[in-house]
C-alpha cells in the first residue's frame, strides 16, 4: 500500500519515531483543521496511520491528515508541485522517548516486541543494536538515524521540524 501510494498537495503529515508525540500532535493538527471541534473517535480514526492496513487512506477525502513514523528517505513524496504535501516532524529526547517506549512495551508485552529489563532495553536502544518492531511489524531503525535524516530537510518549505520539549514549554 505505502509503494504504491501518492501525496497531493495538501496532505499533511505528522511525522515522529514512536513514542515522540504524535498522538498529542495528531490531535492539535485535526483540531486545526477542524476549526477546534472535539470528538469522541479515537484519533487515529481521525488522522489515519499510513504504515496502518485498517483504512485505506487512498480513498480519504482532502485534505488527508496522515501520521507516520517512517524515515525521510521512505516516506511517500510527491515529485511535482501539485503531489508536494507537508510534513510535521517532531522529535523527542532520547532519554524520555526511550522510558516512554519502554512503558508502552512493556504494557503491551511481547505483542510489542519486547518485554525484558529496563537495563537491558536502555542499552539495546543506546547502541542502535536492537531492532524494535513496533505496530505491525514495522521496524523504524535506530533513533539518531531518524532524526537526523529528517534534521537534514528542516529547512525544506514542506517541513515543519518541531521539538517535543519545545512543544511542552507552550503548552497552556
Amino acid at each position: 500500500m505505502i509503494i504504491n501510494f501518492q501525496t497531493r498537495h495538501n496532505d499533511v503529515f505528522v511525522v515522529t519515531y514512536p513514542k515522540s508525540g504524535t498522538t498529542w500532535i495528531s490531535e492539535i493538527l485535526w483540531q486545526v483543521y477542524n476549526n477546534g471541534a472535539e470528538s469522541t473517535k479515537m484519533i487515529f480514526d481521525r488522522v489515519s496511520f499510513l504504515e496502518r492496513d485498517r483504512a485505506d487512506v487512498t480513498t480519504l477525502p482532502s485534505p488527508r491528515l496522515l501520521h507516520s513514523h517512517l524515515t525521510h528517505d521512505v516516506i511517500p513524496q510527491g515529485e511535482g508541485d501539485d503531489e508536494r504535501c507537508k510534513y510535521i516532524y517532531i522529535a523527542r529526547n532520547p532519554k524520555d522517548l526511550a522510558v516512554s517506549f519502554y512503558e508502552f512495551m512493556k504494557e503491551h508485552g511481547s505483542l510489542a516486541g519486547y518485554n525484558g529489563p529496563w537495563e537491558f532495553f536502555a542499552r539495546l536502544f543506546a547502541t542502535g543494536k536492537g531492532e524494535f518492531y513496533f505496530c505491525m511489524n514495522v521496524s523504524y531503525g535506530h533513533w539518531s538515524d531518524h532524526v537526523l535524516g529528517w534534521w537534514r530537510h528542516r529547512d525544506d518549505p514542506n517541513v515543519l521540524f518541531l521539538k517535543y520539549e519545545d512543544l511542552i514549554k507552550v503548552r497552556l
